[in-house]
């Protein structure tokens, strides 16, 4: 069985991807200090991984049109990596104009 990898056993745990430990440990943290607050997630969110897997997981729930009646066919139409990309720079803008600047 050339060329196949993954575990040896069917019941094996899979590896976790970069998102959901992310989840995890966000979880982790906020259980461990019910007050703490996180203020800087942008830096979090805005992370390609984490928008494409928020997009596979709307696609996958067949996600409803929002307030702005965009649908699924619709965004895709134009463009989900291009929509992405978009999301993804506003996102780091408002990260940027929220750090204080140092002259």
């Amino acid at each position: 069985m050339a060329g196949k990898s993954g575990p040896n056993h069917p019941h094996r745990r899979q590896p976790m991807d970069k998102v959901r430990q992310l989840q995890r440990r966000l979880c982790a943290a906020a259980k461990r200090h019910p007050e703490r607050r996180f203020h800087a997630l942008y830096d979090r969110i805005a992370r390609c991984d984490v928008l494409a897997e928020a997009w596979k997981r709307v696609r996958r729930n067949k996600g409803a049109a929002g307030v702005d009646a965009q649908t699924i066919a619709v965004l895709e139409a134009y463009g989900v990596e291009k929509l992405l990309g978009e999301i993804h720079d506003v996102l780091r803008a408002i990260e940027m104009s929220m750090k204080p600047s140092f002259a």
